[in-house]
């Protein structure tokens, strides 16, 4: 997940595309995947669990982690929670899909509150500058 994120942050789309499943892969657009990598900016990760992996494991029960994102696209702030179900396929882990919670767009902190990307600095000297 984490590699993921990163890749989106430095709009890396070939990575994120090839860490799709190959079933999920049939949906998704490298271009498209890059123009919204351009057009947002990610500003933090937050892993909230990880389920473990059970060679049993079904369609049902997949391994899956549960995150929120923040990020900025076009001036607003959001917030994105999602539970990614992920599958071992070609010896890798990649993702296979996601049921997102929450995703809201972020009213803005004032210019003296802890910004909301995690940096311990104020919002006017961070994210809002």
């Amino acid at each position: 997940m984490r590699s993921r994120y990163s890749a989106y942050a430095t709009n890396n789309a070939e990575y994120i595309y090839k860490t799709y499943a190959k079933k999920s892969q049939v949906a998704q657009s490298i271009n498209e995947i890059k123009d919204w990598a351009e057009q947002t900016t990610w500003l933090k990760l937050v892993i909230h669990s990880a389920s473990t992996f059970d060679s049993k494991h079904s369609e049902s029960a997949m391994p899956t982690v549960h995150f929120s994102a923040y990020y900025q696209h076009q001036s607003k702030y959001y917030q994105l929670t999602e539970k990614s179900k992920f599958c071992f396929e070609d010896e890798q882990w990649r993702y296979l899909d996601g049921e997102v919670s929450q995703s809201d767009e972020l009213g803005l902190p004032s210019r003296n509150e802890q910004c909301f990307c995690g940096s311990d600095k104020k919002f006017k000297r961070c994210c809002g500058a």
